[in-house]
């Protein structure tokens, strides 16, 4: 019960999520519900990661993680998610949207999901059809252009020698973004 009490308190805060040797990703953890945690971060976007994904997740110093951390500068940028109850409803509630499975290994698979039962999910690019078990499935968010998103941190970055040495739009950013847990993007 001690346990569940610190990971709810890591809620709204920069972490680092493990996913097993020097893979991590570092974010704002905007949910973690018994089965799935959602992190987002200016590179991915919001990224929904399976508990059996990833080896653990701790908090993570602000500072250092300026260039894959959300914008701190203030705006009323808000970001919308899905905070379903468990990863299936995460699943469902993305179907034909275009998403990134397993972002970051060799096993990355893009393309609009199509459909999702109770042991697999299927996947459309282009012309190719994938069924995925979803016990292979250890993470899934949006396709977020990479361009995009190195624009987005270098602009972080710039704006972020400012907006770092300003705590209160930390905590402003961290208040938005609590009040999220039942949007949908």
């Amino acid at each position: 019960m001690a346990k569940k009490k610190k990971e709810e308190s890591l809620v709204g805060r920069f972490v680092a999520v493990s996913r097993g040797e020097a893979d991590s990703r570092t974010g704002i953890l905007l949910a973690d519900q018994k089965d799935h945690l959602v992190l987002y971060n200016g590179r991915d976007g919001i990224v929904y990661y399976t508990k059996n994904g990833i080896q653990g997740f701790t908090p993570y110093d602000e500072e250092e993680s300026a260039d894959n951390s959300p914008s701190t500068d203030g705006t009323d940028e808000e970001v919308h998610y899905f905070d379903g109850k468990n990863f299936s409803s995460i699943l469902a509630s993305l179907l034909w949207s275009p998403v990134r499975f397993n972002r970051g290994n060799e096993d990355q698979v893009d393309g609009i999901l199509a459909g999702v039962g109770e042991k697999e999910a299927v996947l459309v690019n282009g012309n190719e059809v994938r069924r995925l078990p979803l016990s292979a499935i250890r993470d899934i968010g949006d396709i977020v252009d990479e361009q995009q998103g190195e624009e987005e941190v270098e602009n972080q970055e710039e704006e972020g020698d400012e907006a770092n040495d300003n705590p209160a739009s930390q905590r402003n950013w961290r208040k938005r973004h609590r009040n999220n847990r039942h949007s949908r993007r």
